[in-house]
Parts: structure tokens; sequence; C-alpha cells
């Protein structure tokens, strides 16, 4: 059974102190110049670079020269465990105007023999706001020892630019520079055995995929982790220390248990007897090794490796010996699974490699945009990963592309599938905005039903467009109800269509003009007109015809009506010749001006009728429109017209009966209902 947990027996070679500077290293004793006491220009010397004491600056003149020192670190440093990390530097230059030229600054690390450990090189192209300050912090590749580390050689190389004696070149002062180093290295050796971790703290912060971690955990199958393996990541369900990244697993975005991560070798090892896991490390870098591990499956297939790390986000791995001949092997790093920060560096099966060439070498800096942000370029490993996180609709490929898919289309319209959220809701006021009939409780409902029913009849409701007209039309002017019918919707129709678009129609009350305008179908001296109103329609084919009991019967006038209703229509016959009266009187006499006249006032009353809050009042203004709409001026002359006998009597004249005033039972007719038209038709009939 696999062990799930580690025995760490730990030496600790020396304590490590904190990092830490010397002093300035810099004296004025600079060897390859000579005495100067000016500020430049000048018209001698030139030749060899001149070092004013009292100004700490160092001249440059015509000829190419070279301004040094070498400081001796024993001087500076001393001690058991001090490890030399990198220096700090500063000073200030001048190259511009007449004191320019060519300029390079250089500080290396020497041994004992004189070679250089570190060399760094410093240009100063031409300024332009006078003095200017380089300065730095400048970590060695590695750190070194006392007994390696033996010297350190600032030095400055330039000349003028225009060949003139005297001192016209650039100027350097102020040169400042110390050693950073540390105590000694923290080294551990603990003992693993199959699939167990020990814990590694730091004694820096390293900074890993936009986080700065403190702590680092070592495991036996050739993986370092950041996150605490006893706590579990990212919902995976269980804690990578109870999976101890075992059994050679490839790196991908659906694994959150892979979560920051860097692993030189990961595959499932087997420590032996001879196998050896050493940790060192400073406030400079952290170095893991694995030595002699075996594959699980052979455990004389041996393994040889290192890590280290360092708090500039840099990260090297070193292979000695690789021997995995059955075992998937990933290398590589991993932040932020989810957000697919993944660099992979190999995977497969190494086999037997004594020359590295399946897994190479390889550094990597944990600060590189590719590292924290695979985003930040399309060539950075693990882009499309982290764009499939990012975004699942980057690529129909993406984990959760179709229901990404779903969620956006859903979001742009809910009407995209019966399934999305508010479809229902969204699906009535579709329906509601397109017919607001479709259901009752529509906004505009009420509105869009009287519409509706206005269209179909115009008389359905006093709110109804072309209501007054529609009933005036209807009521008062006896018309074919075929006829009615056609206005009535031509009247709705056109009023439904300008509430709409006014620009498309004409004024309602055209429809009234064309009624109202018609000519008199009678004629103040035309017979022909006069019989046709008052004639009996002949009978029915094959009727026989009517015998003359028969018609004096039919003739017969009716019997008087009861007291209140002859009041009431005598009233009515007084509104009617009243109004009439009115308009002969205004018109003066003139017959075309006293028919416009009455024309417009049936137009108005028309009107008044249809706004009557009842039945009553409606029928107390009907009479007077009809009264106007049937005016005719010199109607009096229907007296002189000649009414042929129903029964083929012979034509008489009627002056022996007694004069009936036709312009008065005229007015009666026009009135609010027919008895007055009876009445005349009766008096001309009485007594034959």
């Amino acid at each position: 059974m696999k062990q799930l947990f580690a025995l760490c027996l730990t030496v600790m070679c020396l304590f490590a102190q904190a990092q830490d500077s010397t002093g300035n290293l810099v004296t004025n004793q600079w060897s390859g110049t000579v005495p100067y006491t000016g500020t430049g220009g000048g018209t001698s010397g030139g030749a060899t670079p001149g070092y004013n004491a009292t100004t700490n600056t160092i001249h440059f003149g015509y000829n190419v020269g070279t301004a040094a020192q070498i400081i001796a670190i024993n001087n500076a440093l001393s001690g058991s465990g001090v490890q030399i990390s990198g220096y700090n530097y500063s000073w200030q230059y001048y190259n511009q105007d007449s004191y320019r030229g060519t300029l390079n600054g250089s500080i290396k690390l020497l041994n004992a023999s004189g070679a250089a450990l570190e060399q760094y090189s410093y240009a100063h192209p031409t300024t332009t706001q006078g003095w200017t300050t380089m300065s730095g912090t400048q970590n060695f590749n590695q750190q070194y020892g006392l007994n390696v580390a033996k010297n350190l050689e600032v030095s400055f190389t330039g000349n003028d630019a225009t060949w003139w004696a005297g001192y016209y070149g650039p100027m350097v002062r102020d040169v400042n520079v110390s050693l950073r180093y540390t105590g000694a290295a923290v080294v551990t050796t603990p003992t693993f055995g199959d699939d167990t971790y020990v814990a590694v703290p730091l004694q820096f912060g390293f900074p890993f995929y936009g986080k700065t971690f403190t702590n680092s955990w070592m495991h036996s199958n050739g993986v370092v982790s950041f996150f605490d393996p006893a706590v579990p990541i990212g919902g995976s369900g269980f804690n990578p220390g109870s999976y101890a990244y075992c059994c050679g697993e490839r790196v991908t975005s659906t694994r959150p248990e892979f979560s920051y991560i860097i692993a030189p070798l990961m595959t499932d090892l087997y420590p032996s007897a001879n196998s050896t896991f050493r940790t060192e490390g400073t406030t400079t870098y952290q170095k893991y090794f694995w030595n002699n591990i075996g594959e699980i499956s052979n455990g004389n297939n041996l393994n040889t490796f290192s890590l280290e790390i360092r708090p500039t986000g840099y990260i090297g791995t070193t292979y000695d010996m690789i021997n995995i001949q059955n075992q998937n092997t990933w290398a590589g790093t991993a932040g932020d699974i989810n957000a697919g920060q993944i660099n992979e560096r190999f995977w497969g099966v190494p086999g037997l490699n004594a020359n590295l060439s399946n897994v190479a070498n390889w550094t990597m800096d944990s600060t590189d945009q590719c590292v924290s942000n695979p985003l930040s370029s399309p060539s950075c490993p693990g882009y499309t990963d982290a764009m499939c996180s990012a975004d699942p609709l980057y690529l129909p490929s993406c984990p959760n592309y179709a229901q990404a898919y779903f969620t956006q289309q859903c979001s742009i319209s809910a009407l995209y599938n019966s399934a999305c959220p508010g479809y229902a809701e969204a699906y009535k006021t579709q329906q509601c905005t397109l017919n607001p009939l479709y259901a009752t409780d529509c906004p505009g409902y009420e509105q869009a039903y009287l519409n509706a029913q206005c269209i179909k009849d115009s008389l359905y409701s006093k709110q109804c467009e072309g209501y007054a007209t529609a009933y005036a039309i209807k009521y008062l002017v006896n018309l074919d109800p075929a006829v009615t019918t056609a206005v009535n919707q031509q009247l709705t129709t056109t009023n439904e269509i300008a509430k709409a678009d006014p620009a498309k129609v004409t004024v309602v009350n055209a429809t009234i003009d064309s009624v109202l305008a018609a000519p008199a179908t009678t004629s103040a001296t035309g017979v022909t007109s006069v019989t046709s109103v008052i004639a009996p329609p002949p009978p029915p084919p094959g009727a026989p015809a009517p015998t003359a009991g028969a018609v004096s019967q039919a003739l017969a006038p009716p019997p008087p009506p009861p007291p209140a209703v002859q009041q009431e229509r005598a009233a009515d016959a007084k509104k009617t010749e009243g109004a009439v009266a009115g308009v002969e009187r205004k018109a003066g006499g003139n017959t075309a001006n006293a028919r416009a006249a009455a024309t417009e006032a049936a137009k108005e009353l028309a009107k008044k009728a249809g706004e009557a809050a009842t039945m009553e009042s409606q029928t107390a203004t009907q009479g007077l429109v009809v009264g106007l709409m049937g005016y005719v001026p010199g109607f009096a002359s229907y007296q002189n017209a000649t009414i042929p006998d129903a029964l083929g009597a012979q034509v008489a004249r009627q002056y022996h009966k007694p004069t009936v005033d036709n312009r008065s039972a005229q007015r009666q007719l026009s009135g609010s209902n027919e008895y007055r038209w009876k009445q005349m038709v009766d008096s001309q009939y009485r007594g034959n």
C-alpha cells in the first residue's frame, strides 16, 4: 500500500541570514587616470582620462582611456557561510553638447586567477537633460562563497567625439557599488517513502502565475507544489496529498488538483535504499534534488534530476540521468488550471536517455507574460485552453461550448428556445406587441378590442370614431340598409386609418358632405318628383287589383293621437319650422345660400345628435336635422301638382278642396316622425 506520509530527517548546515548589502566599495583610487582639477574643456591634456578627487568626477579626452578599480572582496566581507548573490550600483554621467563622445561601463566578479565569474556591461547614450543617473540591482546567476569570489572590478572606458586637446569627452561622477550577500544555505535531506511529500519553507517570496508563495512541498514523484497538499484544491473532491501526483497523468484544464505545481519529472517513481532527496535554500534561491530514484515497475531504472527557483521568478531544471521505460511522464508548470495556465514541456515515455534528447534541461521565468498570463499572446503555451476557460465560445471544440452558446442566445432573445429562462413571458410579450387582442391582460387590450368592434360597426360605442355620422346616416337619413352598412364601414375604416396615419385620409366630414350635399329629389316645379313620392307602388305580378273598398279602407285616416303626443309633435314641428325659418332669413331669399346654410346646420345638428347622452335628447334633435336636410326652397308649389287616382279614376283639378298648407306640411314632413307625412297624404284623398 502506498504510504500517505513522509518522515523528514533534516540536517541544518547553517541558519540562513537575511539578505544584506555592503557599503559602497568604490574609493577615489582610479587606475588609468591622472589627477585633474578642472571641470572639463581646456587646451591641454586629454590623452589620459583625468580624475578630479574634489568633485569625484572622471573626465575623458581625445584618446580612448579606461578608469578602473579592483576591490578585494575579503576586505569587505568575511565569515563562514557568506554567499555573494549580486550587487547594487548607481552613478551619474554627462554626454552631450561640448562634452560628448563614447562611454561604456563594466562590473566583473573575479575569481582568484582573475577570470570573470559574472560580467555586466552598461552603455551610456548621448544625453539631453544634463547629468543623468544610472542605477539598479544586479543578481548573479548563482551565489558565490568567499573562497571562490575574490575581487570585484568596476571600470569606465570612453573618449570625446571631436579629437580636441583638453577634456571634451563624457564625464562620470559619484560611482557607488555595493555587494549583496547572505549567510549559509539551509540544507535538508528528507527520507521519502512511496508517494509521499515533505514541506520546504522558502526564505523569499516566489512569484508564480500571479501569486507569491513562501512555502513549497517536495513530492517523491518528481513534483514541487505550492498549495498545501492536505487541503482539497478547486473543488476536486480530494487533496493532492492523498494523490501525491502519482502515475504520470497529463495536466489538463479539467484537473484542478494540478494547480500551481512545477514538475521536473512527474511520473510514478519508487524510492529505494540507494535513493536520496535533498533541498538547499537561501534568501536568493531554493533547490530540490532527486537522486537515484527508481521507476515503479523496475527499481533498477534510476533517475537523477533537480529543480531550482529564485525570487526573480526564475525556474531551472537539470537532468543528470533519466530512465523511464514504462510510465507516462509529464514535465512543465501549471498555475490556475481553470484559467488554462499550463506550460507543458514534455509528455510521453522518456525511455533511456543518456543524452537527455527527449527531456532536455529547460529554464523559464515565471514572471514572463506567457507564464503569468497565457492569453498575452496566441503563441503562448496553453493559449487555447486559456481562451476556452475565459470564453467557452472561443471555439466549438471548447469544453462547455454548447451550454455557453445556448446561454448566449437566450440572453440575446428569450424566444431562442422554449427552454430559455423567461421564454413564456417573452412569447406573451411578443404576441401582445403584435396583437393586443392576444390575451385579455395584454397592455392596450381594452382599446384594441374597442377599435376592433368599431371597425365592424361605428355604432358599437359612442367612443367609436364616426359614431355621430353613422348614427345620423342610419337613423336620420332613411337610406337603404345595404347602403347604410357600406357607408358605415367606409366611415369606420377611414377613421381607423386616420388614427394610424392621418396623412392617408381626407377630412372625416367628407362623407357627411357627400350625403348632405346630394341634390334634392324634388323640385319646386317638377310634377314627376311629387308623383313619384306619393304614388303607391305597383302590385306584384299576378296579384289581383285592389277593390275600391280596400283602397278606401287603406286610405282612411287613422284616429287622432293622444293629446300628449299631439303636443310633443307640435313642439317638434315648431322647432323644425323655427330652424328652417332661421335659415331662410339668413339667406335673404337666395335659394343657393338657403340650401348651403341648411346643409351646414344639419351637419352640426347631426354631430350633436350622436353626442347626446340619452335617446330622448337624440330624438329631440333628429327632427331638426331631417328638416334641414329635406329643405327645398319653393316647395309650396306642390299644391299645383296633379295626383293620378290610384284606382284609375279621372284626373281632376283639386281646386274644390280646401286649401292645404303645403309649406307647413312639408316642414312637418321633415320633422321628428312620419306622422305628418301620412297626414298630408290622407288630406289629398279624404272624401274620394
